[in-house]
């Protein structure tokens, strides 16, 4: 568990050094971005403060222009749902949550 955490945390140190993605979605992209969604509006998305927008904490994940979220899921209404903490991930869906970050990296 600790050597997925570090291999994340190293991921994302890597990322953010990187220019913001654009242009088409990966399927990784894609199905973490899913997960992202699902979780955060369901209030047990890890890492996520009270009061984030949806838009906002999806461009940092996902490490690109916010437009480019809005853009995708055009429609979807999803841009302005604001995050409110209900509980937390169980460990089988953490550990598939990481399992999915990492594939995205």
């Amino acid at each position: 568990m600790q050597d997925t955490q570090n291999i994340i945390d190293d991921l994302r140190s890597a990322l953010v050094k990187r220019p913001l993605r654009r242009g088409k979605w990966t399927q990784q992209e894609q199905l973490y971005s899913e997960a992202c969604i699902q979780w955060f509006l369901q209030g047990i998305v890890p890492l996520c403060e009270n009061g984030s927008t949806l838009r906002a904490f999806l461009s940092t994940k996902l490490h690109c222009a916010p437009m480019r979220f809005t853009k995708k899921f055009a429609g979807a209404a999803l841009g302005k749902s604001i995050f409110t903490r209900r509980g937390h991930l169980l460990q089988d869906k953490k550990e598939a949550f990481e399992q999915l970050e990492i594939a995205f990296f």
